[in-house]
């Protein structure tokens, strides 16, 4: 039972590693590829940069809300119990997610503005994924860090939430809770 344990505590460190890694790297790439394509000026760019940005923000709210607390409870479920317990998604889903992301946003809106939108989305995933894991494994730091998305975050892991009453789905940002309603302060 503890050699079980121990390679469980070891496989979750790597996966956390990796998934650091991966998430960070991302961003780079793409702003190296767009280096290389720019035709654009810089402030165009800058623009969908920031525009890639803001649909992270949408799409964590959307994907936190419907798919993983009306499609995908189990597993988030088990995150709500014990939310300060090791917790990871395999490292390779977000880079599963970067490149499916990229060849959608390639095709809808050509390669330049394409990698620009994923720079930006990327951008917000990895941040996304640092703020989540310090949430949850260094909440004195995030307490200090980041109060109000640290308080907001952990409204939302609140042990009396019935379903149906959720709220604070957004981790990066409160907006997307004030649009649709589901801001509790």
């Amino acid at each position: 039972m503890l050699n079980a344990a121990m390679e469980q505590k070891a496989t979750d460190g790597l996966n956390l590693r990796l998934s650091i890694a991966s998430n960070t790297a991302v961003p780079f790439l793409l702003f190296g590829l767009i280096l290389g394509k720019a035709s654009t000026d810089i402030w165009t760019s800058t623009l969908w940069v920031l525009a890639g940005l803001a649909i992270y923000t949408l799409a964590e709210y959307v994907f936190h809300r419907v798919v993983l607390h009306e499609f995908a409870t189990e597993g988030h479920r088990l995150h709500h119990v014990e939310p300060f317990a090791p917790h990871a998604m395999p490292f390779s889903a977000g880079l599963s997610v970067h490149t499916a992301m990229l060849v959608i946003l390639a095709i809808s809106f050509g390669f330049e503005l394409g990698l620009c939108i994923a720079l930006g989305s990327s951008i917000g995933y990895a941040l996304y994924c640092q703020l989540h894991e310090l949430i949850h494994r260094d909440p004195s730091l995030a307490r200090r860090l980041v109060p109000r998305l640290y308080r907001h975050h952990m409204l939302h892991h609140r042990a009396d939430q019935t379903e149906g009453e959720e709220n604070n789905f957004g981790v990066l940002t409160t907006m997307w809770d004030r649009v649709f309603g589901t801001y509790r302060a």
